[in-house]
């Protein structure tokens, strides 16, 4: 198991090959690292305060703000909000 707060990753082989599982889960350890914790956090604090606004929803999916500290992700997201309540405008 791999798991960043509530980002949890499972790998088994059902043991066919445990070398193999150990092998994988390292590879994601480092594809998926610390940063995914607060993302995946910043994800459902933007999913409650957003419900249902699929622009939105999907802009936070792009892998930009996977790496920015949560001032960044809150700025960018604010940015993009406005630009799209102005477009609506």
């Amino acid at each position: 198991v791999v798991q960043r707060g509530d980002f949890v990753l499972s790998i088994g082989t059902n043991g066919a090959s445990p070398i193999f599982s150990r092998k994988i889960k390292k590879q994601l350890s480092q594809q998926f690292d610390a940063h995914y914790e607060s993302y995946i956090a910043f994800l459902q604090h933007v999913r409650v305060q957003y419900k249902g606004q699929k622009e939105v929803l999907e802009e936070v999916t792009n892998e930009i703000y996977v790496h920015m500290t949560d001032e960044e992700r809150n700025e960018t997201l604010q940015q993009f909000v406005n630009n799209l309540f102005e477009e609506r405008n």
